[in-house]
C-alpha cells in the first residue's frame, strides 16, 4: 500500500483525478503535438506547509531511508513562514508529519537554497540553506539523527549554494553565489568540521542565477558551472577543478545567443560515460527550449543542442526516472500545470518531452525540484517546492505491478469466420491485489460469439473481475470470442485495473490489430496453348481465356521471362503483341511470357506461355 498522509499543522493531502487535470486544462493550452506520457508518475499528491520555496531529498535521521526537506518563505502566517520542514520516512515508506525548524532568514533573505550532505565529516548528513545573500545556515545531524541547532556562516555569497567535494579531499564542501558580483565562493570543509573563510573565484553571472557542480572535462575532479539568468551572454561559466587545487579560469559558454537561461543540470544525457550539461532557456513556445552542451572526448563542451520544450522550461533535474540505468532530464514549466520528462533512448538521443500534470504555480525557484526514492518501492519520486501548493509529489508508478498482453488468432482473419482474442493478466509488484478488473470494448464491425465465465458485456464493454490476483501467481489467462462483419482491420485495447485498496494502483493497457479479409475466389489465368512463330511476322499474346469465378478481372499485365528479348505492345491488355527482331538467333528460339489477372477483390493469378521463334 502507498497511501501516504500528512498530519500536520494545516496539512492537507490532496490526489487529484486525471479529469479534473483535463477539464482545467481545456482552453488553456496551446494546441501543439506532444508525446504521450509512459505512465511513469501517478497523479500528483501536495501537502500545504505555505510557501514552499526549495526542497531537497536525503536520509538527515541516519536510517538509511531518504527523507525530504523543504524551506519556506512568507505567507504572514507565522507558524509555516521561514521555517525548515523535514518529512522523514517511515518504515512503511510513508511520510510522516513534518517536523518544523525555524532558519535565519526573513522577506528579504528568503531560503533560496537546500543541500544535504556531511559538512562536519561525521559521516551523517546535515541540511544546508542557503538564505539570499546574507547566509549559510547548517543543521547539523546529531548522533541520534536529530538536528542540532542551526550554525549560521554570514555571507552574501548565499543565494545559490552547493554541496560537493570541490578539492578532491573527500571532505563534502559548500560553493555559493551572490546576486551578481561575478564571483563564486568556495567554502571548503577543514579536518574540524567547519567551514573555512571562502576563496573567490572569477565567474561573471548577472542575476536569476543558477549554479551546479560536476564533472564536465572527464578528468575525475568535481567542476563547477554557473549559469546567469539576466544576461545574454555568456550564458555559461565553467571553472574546472584544477589538479593542483583551487579552478582554472573561466571558460565560457553560449546555451543560446537571444534568449534569457532559467536552470542548469549536469549529468550524462546520451550515454557516452561523459557529463554534459543541460540548461533551459526561452518564455513561450515556439522560444521555450532545453539545451544540451554535451561534453566531447577533449574535455570541452560541444556547441549547444537544442530540442522542443512546453512553455517556460524552467527548475530542471537529471535523474534516471524509468529505472533502465539511462539519465533522463525532468523539467518544471512555470504557469503551465506540467512536469516535462524528456527520457533517454538506448542509443542515447532523447525522446520527445512528455508530460504529467502538477498544480499552478507561475515560477519555481532554482532548487524547487528534487528525484529520490521517497516510498522505498525501488523507483524514483518527484517532489517539487510549490508556493502555492507547498510539498507537491508525483510518486513514481508501479506500472510493473499488473502486466497486460494481448493477442488474436487467426490473422488474417476472413470476414464471418470466427476470430479468438486473448488476454494474460499478471502481478508483478509487491504487493497482492484481492482482484483486478479488466475491460475493453468489443470492435466496431463484430459481433460477441462467447466469453471466459464470469466475464459481462454492457453497451459494448466486455468486463472481467481476477479475484485473487497475488504478486506472483500464476497470470490469469481470459478469452473472448468475435464474428467479424465487414473487411477491413479490427483494432482491440484491454486494460486493467488493480482494486487493492490502494489508491495509486495503475491501469495496464495492451492493443492488437487484426486483418479481416473478404472471401474471395481467386481469379483463373490462362495465357493461352504454346505455338510457333516464323521470325519474320508480328508474335500475339491472348489472355481472353482468363476468367473470375465469382466477379470480374480488373486488369491484365503481360510481361517477358525468358529469351531473346522483344518489345511488346498493350502488355496491359488481355491481347498484347511483340515483334520479333531480324537479328534473332539461334532459330528455332523459345520465348517465354507471363500473364497476371486480377480481379475486383484484388487476388491474383498467373500462368506462362512459350513462343517458339522458327524461320
Amino acid at each position: 500500500m502507498r497511501t501516504q498522509v500528512f498530519e500536520s499543522l494545516r496539512t492537507v493531502f490532496v490526489r487529484h483525478a486525471a479529469t479534473l487535470a483535463a477539464s482545467l486544462l481545456i482552453g488553456v493550452l496551446p494546441m501543439r503535438v506532444q508525446a504521450a506520457n509512459s505512465g511513469l508518475f501517478y497523479d500528483y499528491a501536495a501537502a500545504y506547509i505555505g510557501y514552499a520555496k526549495a526542497v531537497q531529498i536525503g536520509d538527515v535521521n541516519g536510517d538509511g531511508r531518504v527523507d525530504v526537506a523543504l524551506t519556506t518563505w512568507n505567507t504572514d502566517d507565522p507558524e509555516l513562514d521561514y521555517k525548515l520542514f523535514v518529512f522523514l520516512q517511515q518504515a512503511d515508506g510513508s511520510l510522516a508529519a513534518p517536523l518544523v525548524y525555524p532558519i535565519n532568514s526573513g522577506w528579504q533573505f528568503p531560503a533560496e537554497s537546500l543541500q544535504i550532505g556531511d559538512v562536519n565529516g561525521d559521516g551523517r548528513n546535515d541540511i544546508v540553506v542557503g538564505n539570499h545573500a546574507s547566509n549559510i545556515e547548517i543543521f547539523l545531524q546529531q548522533a541520534d539523527g536529530t538536528l542540532a541547532p542551526s550554525v549560521v556562516y554570514p555571507t552574501p555569497m548565499s543565494s545559490i549554494i552547493r554541496v560537493g567535494d570541490v578539492n578532491n579531499d573527500g571532505r563534502a564542501d559548500v560553493v555559493g553565489l551572490d546576486w551578481s558580483s561575478n564571483n563564486v565562493a568556495v567554502f571548503l570543509q577543514n579536518a574540524g568540521g567547519t567551514l573555512d573563510a571562502p576563496t573567490m573565484y572569477s565567474a561573471p553571472h548577472g542575476g536569476w542565477n543558477d549554479l551546479d557542480l560536476g564533472d564536465v572535462n572527464g578528468d575525475g575532479l568535481t567542476d563547477i558551472v554557473v549559469m546567469s539568468g539576466q544576461t545574454w551572454l555568456p550564458n555559461l561559466v565553467v571553472l574546472t577543478q584544477a589538479a593542483t587545487g583551487g579552478f582554472n579560469p573561466p571558460v565560457s559558454y553560449t546555451a543560446v545567443a537571444d534568449q534569457l537561461t532559467q536552470g542548469v543540470a549536469i549529468g550524462d544525457v546520451n550515454g557516452d560515460g561523459r557529463n554534459d550539461v543541460v540548461v533551459t532557456y526561452g518564455g513561450n513556445w515556439p522560444q521555450s527550449k532545453i539545451a544540451v552542451l554535451y561534453q566531447n572526448a577533449a574535455g570541452g563542451l560541444d556547441p549547444a543542442v537544442s530540442f522542443e520544450s512546453l512553455d517556460v522550461p524552467e527548475t530542471v533535474k537529471i535523474a534516471d526516472v524509468n529505472g533502465d540505468g539511462r539519465k533522463d532530464i525532468v523539467v518544471l514549466h512555470g504557469g503551465w500545470f506540467e512536469a516535462g520528462v524528456y527520457l533517454q533512448n538506448p542509443d542515447g538521443t532523447l525522446r520527445a518531452e512528455e508530460h504529467y500534470f502538477i498544480p499552478y504555480a507561475s515560477h519555481y525557484g532554482k532548487q524547487g525540484l528534487a528525484i529520490a526514492d521517497i516510498d522505498s518501492d525501488g523507483k524514483p519520486d518527484i517532489a517539487i517546492a510549490d508556493y502555492n501548493s507547498g510539498l507537491v509529489v508525483l510518486f513514481h508508478a508501479s506500472s510493473a505491478d499488473l502486466v497486460t498482453t494481448a493477442s488474436a488468432s487467426p490473422n488474417p482473419v476472413p470476414v464471418g469466420s470466427l476470430l479468438t482474442y486473448r488476454v494474460s493478466v499478471a502481478n508483478q509488484g509487491p504487493d497482492a491485489a484481492p482482484n483486478a478488473v479488466v475491460r475493453a470494448s468489443l470492435p466496431n464491425g463484430s459481433t460477441l460469439v462467447s466469453s471466459s465465465p464470469g466475464c459481462t458485456v454492457s453497451a459494448g464493454t466486455w468486463q472481467c473481475t481476477l479475484a485473487g490476483l497475488d504478486a506472483g501467481a500464476p497470470p490469469a489467462e481470459l478469452e473472448l470470442v468475435v464474428q467479424p462483419q465487414s473487411a477491413g482491420t479490427l483494432s482491440w485495447s484491454v486494460s486493467a485495473t488493480s482494486n487493492a485498496g490502494d489508491p495509486y494502483s495503475p491501469n495496464n493497457t495492451a492493443s492488437v490489430t487484426t486483418s479481416v479479409v473478404s472471401s474471395n475466389l481467386a481469379p483463373v489465368a490462362n495465357a493461352g496453348a504454346d505455338r510457333s512463330v516464323r521470325w519474320n511476322r508480328t508474335g500475339t499474346l491472348d489472355g481472353r481465356g482468363s476468367y473470375d469465378p465469382d466477379g470480374s478481372i480488373v486488369s491484365y499485365q503481360w510481361q517477358q521471362v525468358s529469351g531473346h528479348p522483344v518489345s511488346l505492345s498493350n502488355a496491359s491488355a488481355a491481347q498484347a503483341s511483340f515483334s520479333i527482331p531480324r537479328t534473332i538467333s539461334p532459330l528455332p528460339t523459345a520465348l517465354v511470357f507471363s500473364l497476371t489477372v486480377r480481379d475486383n477483390k484484388g487476388a491474383a493469378a498467373s500462368d506462362t506461355v512459350m513462343v517458339t521463334v522458327t524461320r
